[in-house]
């Protein structure tokens, strides 16, 4: 079974429109220090340069919230 099919629904959810949303700021940022829209190019270069470590990130923020919210159960 692939990971990603093991995600929670709201989770999958969360994570895909967090990631839309950072690919369209890069977009937006990198369009305007080269003074024109870099279209399609710009978002694929994010998912090659920074994919990767959004994931990761995400990942580690949701799994250090799940602890806290582990250990104030404990409390």
């Amino acid at each position: 079974m692939a990971e990603q099919e093991k995600l929670d629904p709201a989770l999958k959810r969360e994570f895909l429109e967090a990631q839309i949303e950072e690919m369209k700021v890069h977009k937006w940022l990198e369009s305007e220090k080269a003074g024109h829209d870099l279209g399609q190019a710009c978002l694929l270069d994010w998912i090659k340069d920074h994919a990767a470590d959004f994931r990761r990130e995400f990942i580690q923020k949701k799994e250090a919230e799940a602890f806290a919210r582990c250990s104030e159960e404990r409390r």
